[in-house]
C-alpha cells in the first residue's frame, strides 16, 4: 500500500520515470496488483514507453473483471499495437478479442474489418462486413456497407448469387438507390438474368 502511494505521489509530481521503478517493486511482489499496473500505465504514457505499454494493457486486460474497462483497454491496446507500434497483425487478435468482451463494438468491427481487408482475408471480411451492417443504426452507414458487401462478394469471392442478395437487401432498406440499381442490373446481366434485368 504504502508503495502505491508513493506512486501516484510521484505520478502526480511528474516524475513517471519513478512511478515506473516503483510499480516495478510492487508487481515483484503482487504481478496481478491491478492498482500498480493502471499506475505503471499512466507512467509508460507519459514517457512513450509504447512497447512497455503494450505489455502492460495486455496484462489488464487479463486482471480486468469489468467488461466497460476491458472494452476500452482493448481499444486503447489494438490502437497502440496497429497505429503507433506499426504491427497490425499483433492487433487483429486485441480486435477479436475485443469482440469476444462486445460483440457489436463498431471500433473493433472496423479496425479488424481493414486488417481483412489488408491480409485478402475475403471470407472473413464478409463475416465482420454482415456483423457491421447488423450492428449499424446508420441508414448511410448501412448502404456503404452493403455496397462494400456486394462489390467483395463480385470482386473477391466471384459469388454473384450473394452480390445479388446483398444488392437486393440494399434496395428494400433503400429502394430508390441509382447505384445498387445499376450494380444489382449488372449482376442480373452478368448472371444471364435477362428477365430480371
Amino acid at each position: 500500500e504504502l508503495l502505491l502511494a508513493a506512486g501516484q505521489i510521484k505520478l502526480d509530481s511528474g516524475d513517471a520515470a519513478r512511478v515506473v521503478e516503483i510499480m516495478a517493486s510492487v508487481l515483484g511482489l503482487r504481478e496481478t496488483s491491478t492498482e500498480a499496473l493502471s499506475l505503471l500505465d499512466a507512467a509508460q504514457v507519459r514517457l512513450g514507453f509504447h512497447d512497455a505499454l503494450s505489455q502492460t494493457l495486455s496484462k489488464r486486460i487479463e486482471l480486468e473483471t469489468e467488461d466497460e474497462l476491458r472494452v476500452e483497454l482493448a481499444r486503447r491496446l489494438g490502437s497502440l499495437l496497429e497505429d503507433v507500434l506499426g504491427r497490425a497483425a499483433d492487433a487483429e487478435p486485441v480486435w477479436q478479442r475485443l469482440l469476444e468482451i462486445s460483440p457489436t463494438d463498431e471500433v473493433a468491427l472496423e479496425r479488424l474489418s481493414k486488417v481483412y481487408e489488408r491480409q485478402g482475408h475475403s471470407s472473413d471480411l464478409v463475416g465482420l462486413l454482415e456483423r457491421r451492417i447488423d450492428a449499424s443504426s446508420q441508414p448511410e452507414e448501412r448502404r456503404e456497407l452493403r455496397m462494400q458487401l456486394a462489390s467483395l462478394h463480385r470482386e473477391g469471392m466471384k459469388d454473384r448469387a450473394s452480390e445479388i442478395d446483398t444488392l437486393r437487401a440494399l434496395l428494400e432498406e433503400v429502394p430508390a438507390d441509382d447505384d445498387a440499381m445499376a450494380a444489382l442490373a449488372r449482376a442480373y446481366v452478368a448472371e444471364e438474368r435477362w428477365a430480371d434485368a
